[in-house]
């Protein structure tokens, strides 16, 4: 974490798992109970449960990369599973079918292995609640600034 930069990484003590997020990303899920009285019981959730926070997890071998793009809550959530042969983004190469239609006990076996990793509900959580720390932290350090030269 860097005061000013609104990207956050967090780095493996091995060095070969990198998660990245930016604080700037964070999306609210909106219509996540519906106005007729879905959701009906659940009343005590706070507005909150609707944000999630975009992550990547980088998992690098040599020069190939498995990139995870994720979503946190209070769980993870797999957008995408991407094989990045090079290392790095090509906006050409086939980086491997979209997670949704993959079969179930692949998906499964995914979410598995992240979580052996140590990317699981836990570091989603502390995702989810540091960004929101830094944005905090960003916007009042932005404010201090903007007010020192309007002054």
């Amino acid at each position: 974490d860097v005061p000013g930069e609104a990207e956050v990484r967090l780095i493996s003590k091995g060095g070969g798992i990198t998660v990245m997020f930016d604080v700037r990303d964070s999306q609210d899920r909106g219509g996540m109970f519906d106005m007729e009285g879905e959701g009906e019981g659940q009343e005590g959730e706070d507005e909150e449960e609707g944000t999630v926070m975009p992550f990547v997890v980088d998992m690098k071998s040599g020069s190939k990369l498995l990139r995870f793009r994720c979503l946190a809550s209070e769980t993870v959530e797999i957008d995408a599973v991407e094989f990045l042969a090079n290392g790095e983004e090509t906006t050409s190469g086939y980086t491997g079918p979209a997670f949704d239609e993959l079969d179930d006990e692949l998906q499964g076996s995914f979410h598995d292995y992240l979580s052996e990793q140590g990317v699981d509900d836990t570091l989603a959580s502390f995702i989810a609640m540091y960004a929101d720390f830094k944005e905090q932290q960003e916007y009042s350090n932005w404010l201090q600034q903007v007010e020192k030269i309007t002054k």
